[in-house]
């Protein structure tokens, strides 16, 4: 039997693809009517059916082939492309479909797949196909923006505040007033409101060289009010709110403990000074580094950065301790001497 079909292309289930595209199948809906030789429509049946695409309309090899058994009523049928073998192609040129049935000849003409299936390209939005002159201003003009406003699109005027932060070849400055952190209300050039916790309160300093490295935190502690130097996450000093300035000095921190000896002979090679630093005109007093270092390098620290040397003059004052406790001891020994000395002379003096 020779069998005519009558074919319409319905893209029923496209019309989300773009949006719900995991939830939405790419699915083509075809409805045809089968006639035969007599041009009377097939009587109710079910039979088998080949669907294919091809990108031209008289190609040999198909592009996309899916097997369907359907049911004829009356010379109808419908089918679902797609619902067999996934229509993964890009519909982005013509196509043409092919039915053959029950492993016939595949029925002449093909049909050409009109505009509704090209509904499956929608999915994506081809690279500069969307321009300012295809965008609708939808009533905005010059200067404003359209802002959603829950249920429409509406323009409004741009606010800008003119911004007190100007760009430099850098960076950028503050040319005028204060900056606040964490604060709207600064009452200082700069005016910090550190976080609740220590671990990300206060400001924190890296060094260029190591980024990603934590090298000084400075924070003020909320249980007493200290202001923190820390380096590398272990307390390094801290200055009281009354001012003093103590460094970390826990036993619990040190090791290699030793006392100190002799310290009263090297204490005695120290030379105090006076001097200027240069660029200043006010005179003071302290010692000079490269000369602390040939008697007590533990005082010395130099800078690689800049190449300065520096002293510890803290160490300076434990020195002293030390050298005021040798001090003491020879003059104990001294008093102890001129006692039996001064008995000894009595007792001459008395049995003379």
């Amino acid at each position: 039997m020779r069998l005519y079909a009558n074919s319409v292309l319905f893209a029923l289930t496209m019309g989300a693809v773009a949006t719900v595209q995991a939830d939405v199948p790419r699915t083509i809906s075809h409805q045809g009517q089968l006639l035969g030789e007599s041009g009377e429509p097939v009587e109710n049946e079910t039979l088998d059916f080949t669907f294919s695409l091809y990108a031209s309309e008289s190609g040999e090899n198909a592009i996309w082939t899916e097997d369907q058994q359907l049911q004829v009523t009356e010379g109808l049928f419908n089918a679902i492309l797609g619902s067999e073998q996934p229509l993964d192609l890009p519909f982005d040129e013509q196509y043409w479909l092919g039915i053959a049935i029950d492993d016939g000849d595949e029925l002449t003409p093909r049909i050409p797949l009109s505009a509704t299936p090209y509904a499956l390209k929608a999915q994506s939005v081809p690279d500069g196909s969307i321009t300012g002159q295809k965008l609708d201003s939808m009533g905005a003009s010059a200067g404003q923006a359209l802002v959603w406003e829950g249920s429409i699109w509406m323009p409004q005027d741009l606010a800008f505040d003119e911004s007190k932060w100007s760009l430099a070849d850098e960076g950028i400055y503050f040319d005028d007033g204060q900056v606040g952190i964490n604060t709207d209300d600064p009452q200082h050039d700069l005016h910090i409101i550190q976080s609740p916790t220590s671990a990300v309160g206060g400001v924190t300093l890296y060094r260029s060289n190591r980024p990603d490295e934590l090298e000084w935190t400075l924070w003020n502690s909320d249980a007493t009010g200290n202001f923190h130097f820390r380096h590398e996450d272990s307390l390094s000093s801290w200055i009281t709110p009354e001012g003093e300035y103590n460094e970390a000095s826990d036993r619990r921190l040190k090791t290699d403990i030793a006392s100190m000896d002799d310290v009263i002979a090297h204490v005695m090679s120290l030379e105090p000074v006076q001097y200027r630093f240069r660029g200043s005109d006010d005179g003071t007093i302290g010692f000079i580094a490269q000369d602390i270092k040939e008697i007590f390098p533990e005082l010395v620290n130099h800078e690689s950065t800049d190449g300065v040397y520096g002293i510890s003059y803290s160490g300076i004052s434990v020195i002293a301790i030390q050298a005021i406790q040798e001090q003491q001891e020879i003059i104990e020994r001294q008093e102890e001497a001129i006692e039996r000395l001064t008995e000894q002379v009595e007792y001459l003096l008395e049995n003379s």
